[in-house]
């Protein structure tokens, strides 16, 4: 039996394919329902396509724009293949869904407890009872504070951003989202994410004082009525993080396998998923699949994000003002952000006076 510990999307799309590969699978999920309570903007690319395609009835709206703003200059890109917002809630069930079509056995409001002598410890929270599993491999999907990594002694150093978000009343352009770089949230960025015409969602993310950057943020958009708040953590992509240990696998937030540039990592994990699907049925090393899949756009990722971080203002003014030129952004336009390195140079080629940022990847 293999035990998978937590049904977001990576958890869930590595339930359904080690079950369409005719395992037997529990998927344990500690929440009463799947995908809730939501910690998550709910942005995919279309790069989702190349796994499956999200249900209609998840997407609550389609991106064609992304307006970038910094304190003085202002940036809109047209996407030649537009972004999906899904309702995060509903995309989770969708997949824990797939898992049990597939044969996976899901059990939501189950909690892993922890692992000892090759047996894990599982609480049926309504029954308040708990179940002792041999499975022949674990896999934890867990978020990023993962119990399982905890439990199997994981090694590696965990640092993250600390999400703090709304879902606010207004009038927005459905097919825009709009992204605010600089001081008004220093550590990352703010965003405002449409669900449709009347609703959004506004948010940010910071290593430290979410909320005091959220409440300025909140008054920055003219103090619009909230209707519901979310938050959580975000982890930082470190390459350290132990991700195979015998036979317990992290996928996802688990694993740190998330874009530091944007904090996004539905499709990393999925991918990551997908590794380890491979890895168990042809008996291979899942650390040098999902590597190979994945960790070098993750690093530059994080070299970006560590360069942004020693930005002011100005700086941001700069960058703006450069890539706001035709022939930079057909090139944002037409790539697909969760892979930096297959437009990193272009740009550069492009726009020699980029240059002027090399001095912020060693520091000033």
């Amino acid at each position: 039996m293999i035990a998978v510990v937590g049904a977001g999307p990576a958890g869930s799309y590595a339930a359904y394919l080690l079950a369409k590969q005719g395992y037997e699978v529990k998927l344990f999920e500690e929440h009463k329902e799947i995908g809730s309570p939501i910690q998550c903007t709910g942005i995919l690319t279309e790069g989702i396509k190349t796994f499956f395609t999200p249900k209609k009835e998840v997407i609550t709206t389609t991106i064609s724009r992304i307006k970038v703003h910094s304190q003085k200059e202002q940036v809109e890109f047209k996407l030649q293949k537009p972004d999906i917002i899904v309702d995060r809630t509903l995309f989770d069930q969708s997949l824990a869904a797939m898992a049990h079509d597939a044969g996976a056995e899901v059990l939501p409001w189950h909690r892993f407890e922890k692992k000892e002598q090759g047996k894990i410890i599982i609480e049926d929270i309504k029954n308040k009872t708990k179940k002792a599993y041999a499975p022949s491999h674990l896999i934890g999907a867990d978020g990023p504070n993962s119990h399982v990594a905890k439990s199997d002694h994981m090694k590696g150093k965990r640092t993250f951003f600390y999400g703090a978000q709304a879902t606010i009343k207004g009038t927005f352009d459905p097919e825009c989202y709009e992204v605010y770089l600089g001081s008004v949230c220093p550590d990352l960025f703010a965003w405002v994410v449409p669900e449709n015409e009347h609703y959004a969602r506004a948010g940010l993310a910071s290593f430290s004082h979410p909320h005091t950057y959220f409440q300025a943020f909140l008054k920055k958009l003219g103090s619009p009525s909230i209707c519901a708040c979310q938050g959580g953590l975000i982890p930082l992509y470190n390459r350290t993080i132990e991700t195979e240990k015998e036979h317990t696998f992290l996928v996802g937030d688990a694993a740190f396998q998330v874009k530091a540039t944007t904090a996004g990592g539905i499709i990393q994990g999925i991918t990551a998923a997908k590794a380890l699907e491979e890895a168990i049925t042809k008996n291979q090393s899942y650390e040098q699949l999902w590597k190979k899949a994945l960790q070098r756009d993750l690093w530059l990722h994080l070299l970006i994000r560590k360069a942004m971080n020693r930005f002011a203002d100005k700086d941001y003014d700069y960058l703006l003002h450069l890539v706001q030129q035709q022939r930079m952004k057909k090139i944002i336009e037409e790539f697909p952000r969760d892979y930096p390195s297959r437009f990193m140079t272009s740009l550069a080629l492009r726009e020699p006076r980029l240059a002027y940022f090399a001095k912020f990847l060693m520091g000033r």
